[in-house]
């Protein structure tokens, strides 16, 4: 599955908490993890939503190993439903 999301949120020194939300797609994973009453494999959308925190590492952290200003560690969680596109099977 992909996703196509945005992201809205405050930030308040390197910290950024933020909500996220957008369109997804994809298709198997039904019978491919043995779930049962899942045997659709075609191509699906719906929708994602989630939120999360990202922290902007200082350039003289240890897990740093770049130096740069552009490293973070993010913790997401994410929901996905993809029920969306199958509506309209008669």
């Amino acid at each position: 599955f992909g996703t196509v999301r945005g992201r809205l949120g405050y930030a308040f020194d390197r910290t950024l908490v933020y909500a996220t939300g957008g369109f997804a797609y994809g298709s198997g994973g039904g019978r491919d993890f043995g779930l049962p009453n899942a045997s659709r494999d075609e191509f699906q959308t719906g929708y994602a939503v989630g939120g999360g925190i990202e922290y902007a590492l200082p350039t003289d952290s240890f897990l740093n190993f770049f130096r740069s200003s552009a490293v973070t560690l993010k913790v997401e969680g994410l929901y996905v439903n993809l029920d969306q596109g199958n509506r309209n099977n008669g």
